[in-house]
């Protein structure tokens, strides 16, 4: 058996079917199956498509034990406004975040 991986999981929270996300990366149902339960190996070139059609990176394909600082759903937002801005936007950011933490360290201790 290969590594554990979250395709099933994100496939089913994109409402796919495996023969609907293996037509889409131009794969045969049995081989992503295969993927999908371990029984193969995942090379990068499909970890790449699976991700894409998934909209996620490569490395969120991998299970948490796998990948402990995978960001999740509600993170990933916010790390791609912040690369997206502008170096004004981003030491905005940086203020608030630094405004806010000794509030939330606060609030965890209580």
């Amino acid at each position: 058996m290969h590594p554990d991986n979250r395709i099933r999981e994100l496939r089913k929270k994109r409402g796919l079917s495996q023969k609907e996300a293996a037509d889409r990366i131009g794969m045969h149902q049995t081989h992503f199956s295969k993927l999908e339960n371990g029984q193969r190996p995942l090379s990068l070139d499909w970890a790449r498509r699976i991700a894409k059609l998934f909209g996620v990176n490569v490395a969120d394909l991998l299970s948490d034990d796998d990948n402990p600082e995978r960001l999740a759903e509600d993170e990933r937002p916010l790390i791609e406004r912040y690369r997206a801005g502008s170096e004004d936007e981003k030491a905005t950011m940086h203020r608030v975040t630094e405004a806010i933490s000794p509030y939330r360290v606060q609030n965890r201790a209580a």
